[in-house]
């Protein structure tokens, strides 16, 4: 998606002039862009992102498991932005057409469930037929459409780590 994206940057620009110019940048761009172009407009951490609305990082997962998404036993989709939120909701409607459960019940999650140091996450696995995890980086209270939350990047490498281990040891 990045190809096909347009995306400003402003970590390292004074805090309030940057939140300035940026919510300068997204009125224009609302104004005489999104009106005129099938484009929308993302607000993520620090960064405008202009990109054509179908492309995102749910259309690249639906791209990426194809047609037969069976053939795919596990999948991990973590993140921390709201960019990311289009690749979990793409992510669990792929897993609800595998389990046969179309009912569309599930939304944006008030709580994700959370987990960290000392979780078991091998029992974790045996609840999601397929394997298929989607984890919001982030604040406890943060809303997101994944099913899992850890408040860190560390915490998304010890699951792994942790799913890994489990893995071998069966």
């Amino acid at each position: 998606a990045k190809e096909t994206s347009i995306t400003w940057h402003f970590r390292n620009a004074d805090p309030e002039y940057g939140e300035f110019q940026a919510k300068e940048c997204m009125n224009h761009l609302e104004n005489s862009v999104v009106s005129k172009r099938p484009v929308e407009i993302l607000v993520g951490k620090k960064c405008l992102e202009v990109r054509p609305i179908s492309v995102n990082k749910g259309e690249i997962v639906k791209r990426l498991m194809g047609a037969n998404p069976k053939q795919w036993d596990f999948v991990v989709c973590a993140g921390d932005d709201k960019t990311d939120e289009d690749m979990f909701r793409s992510l669990r409607t792929i897993k609800r057409s595998v389990a046969g459960n179309t009912s569309g019940e599930e939304g944006l999650n008030a709580v994700s469930t959370s987990v960290g140091m000392g979780t078991n996450w091998s029992s974790m696995s045996m609840r999601l037929p397929p394997y298929y995890f989607t984890i919001t980086v982030g604040p406890p209270d943060k809303r997101s459409a994944a099913a899992w939350h850890v408040s860190s990047s560390h915490d998304v490498v010890e699951a792994l780590m942790l799913l890994a281990a489990s893995n071998n040891a069966e």
